[in-house]
């Protein structure tokens, strides 16, 4: 077996001694060789998220958040302009932090003030709607609300979420049967894998004991509550999107 397939592929392998007759007294759920793989597949995004935020500064908390407020409700009648009801959109609740200082480096300047902000996610199907059209829609979302007080995420927001200040991704909304078929391959994938170590071994692969299964690490929420939710897999292109499994094979073995 190559070094390349080996770095695609972890491999966790019980060290069993063969000619040791201790070997015939293990317990069953011993005596595995475990593949880990991982599976992907491809999909079209079905639906853009719109993520931005709506955020006011005055060296009083009440005169920024009475602010805020404000352009929170000029951003929700804008919304509802543009044709975009209650079940495309999500705010957060009013955030406060410290503003006009050096808020991450200790002993930096104080703040003067406070901020107070809202982030706000909008789904726009993509279903029916050729790219154009749908930058087109994405366009006027933007500078319509842009208008009304909103903008992009702050990087200290988005950072944590996106690797840095994005206005637009692009996801599935219900992405169940694209995980199935991603766990089908990696599952498929580590087969193979297994009998070229049951070779070698001496051994005979006999079936499967167990599979452990889990999708990639979901991506951080840019506040609490909110934000991206429970969406795993995101994209940045409207045409495509990866959706990976990662599993665990354990696979029975006998001489």
């Amino acid at each position: 077996m190559n070094s390349k397939f080996f770095g695609i592929i972890c491999l966790f392998v019980s060290a069993i001694s063969l000619t040791n007759p201790a070997w015939a007294g293990m317990d069953e759920e011993e005596q595995v060789i475990a593949v880990s793989t991982t599976g992907s597949v491809k999909a079209v995004p079905d639906v853009a998220l719109i993520l931005l935020e709506v955020r006011s500064t005055s060296p009083l908390a009440a005169n920024a958040l009475e602010e805020n407020n404000n352009k929170r409700a000029a951003v929700t009648t804008a919304l509802g302009e543009l044709g975009l009801t209650e079940e495309h959109i999500e705010f957060s609740a009013n955030q406060f932090t410290p503003a006009g200082g050096g808020r991450y480096i200790p002993g930096g300047q104080r703040a003067t003030g406070f901020d107070v902000y809202a982030t706000l996610k909008i789904k726009v199907p993509i279903a029916g709607q050729s790219f154009k059209e749908l930058g087109d829609r994405v366009a006027v979302v933007l500078d319509e609300l842009s208008k009304a007080g909103a903008s992009t995420l702050s990087r200290d927001i988005s950072m944590y979420s996106l690797g840095g200040s994005s206005a637009v991704v692009f996801t599935l909304e219900d992405a169940s049967e694209q995980e199935n078929a991603a766990y089908e391959v990696a599952i498929s994938k580590a087969r193979p894998v297994a009998m070229q170590i049951a070779k070698k071994m001496g051994v005979k692969i006999t079936g499967i004991q167990s599979v452990r299964s889990s999708m990639p690490a979901r991506p951080a929420r840019p506040y609490p509550g909110g934000g991206l939710l429970d969406y795993a897999h995101l994209s940045t292109s409207p045409d495509e999107l990866t959706i990976k499994a990662n599993v665990t094979v354990n696979f029975s073995f006998a001489r």
